[in-house]
């Protein structure tokens, strides 16, 4: 259908101003997914919606945080002022809500990672098709260390993750399964090249939809978050290969300068219009 969009059971419709364009696809809809659709959910026709957590006004040309996340965000920073001192669990999972990334992987299309306004896609080739789910959700946090990393010296990074097993071995910096110690090895190569270091915390998939759309190539759910970028980070062509390369060494010679060739390819100078967290 013309002019539907959606991410997984979110739509969102879009039509001429002033005519029936929006009523009649939504009515097409409501036709065709009837078991996808809840009546008391469907709002408009209007100028401005909120799809997937940000407020869309086309009246105003805005896109926009919704007013209760910004009184949350308001009186979260307000409580905060007063204080002298935190856990480190409670300051990543502040900063984490003020300005993060999501990284996703889907099990037979691809990953992709969002960092601010700057984000990345990647497709399965043979070889990382054929891993398992927890290695393919620990790649695309690998390419966005690569492609990033040297904007994040001398900085924590925090990845947002939907995959449990990722999260407790960046935490724990171990795992029992050799392929997830392997790109562990990759992942602490890449933070003492680059000099940041980095922290990990789950989310849900239903938090992690931005991340979870590059992953799936829906690009017309991501191109909705403000402010961001046209076109995704390159990536050199060998960069999953060399991560996965069943019989790499990490401390010989010749790995750390196959490593090292494709960091520098793929990193950008130093970035500052977004905070440094991952």
């Amino acid at each position: 259908m013309r002019n539907v969009f959606h991410y997984l059971d979110d739509f969102v419709v879009l039509g001429t101003p002033s005519t029936f364009e929006c009523q009649s696809a939504l009515e097409k809809l409501r036709f065709r997914c009837s078991d996808l659709l809840a009546a008391h959910k469907c709002k408009g026709p209007s100028t401005c919606v909120t799809f997937l957590g940000i407020v869309i006004d086309t009246a105003t040309r805005e896109l926009r945080l919704p007013p209760e996340k910004l009184v949350h965000l308001c009186s979260l920073l307000s409580e905060w002022g007063n204080r002298k001192a935190c856990s480190r669990r409670e300051l990543e999972s502040l900063i984490g809500y003020l300005n993060h990334a999501s990284s996703d992987a889907s099990g037979s299309w691809g990953c992709g990672a969002w960092h601010g306004t700057l984000w990345f896609l990647w497709i399965w080739g043979p070889l990382s098709g054929q891993q398992p789910i927890a290695a393919k959700e620990f790649i695309p946090i690998l390419i966005a260390a690569l492609v990033w990393g040297r904007s994040w010296s001398g900085q924590k990074v925090l990845c947002h993750c939907n995959n449990q097993v990722v999260v407790a071995a960046i935490r724990s910096r171990s795992s029992a399964q050799t392929q997830i110690m392997h790109l562990l090895r990759c992942l602490f190569f890449i933070e003492a090249s680059s000099n940041f270091s980095p922290a990990a915390e789950y989310i849900t998939s239903a938090e992690n939809a931005i991340a979870d759309a590059l992953s799936r190539d829906n690009l017309n759910s991501f191109q909705m978050v403000p402010g961001a970028s046209r076109g995704p980070a390159p990536i050199h062509p060998q960069t999953v290969e060399v991560l996965l390369d069943p019989a790499a060494k990490s401390t010989s010679p010749a790995w750390m300068q196959q490593f090292r060739a494709i960091s520098i390819t793929t990193s950008p100078p130093l970035l500052t219009e977004f905070t440094t967290w991952l």
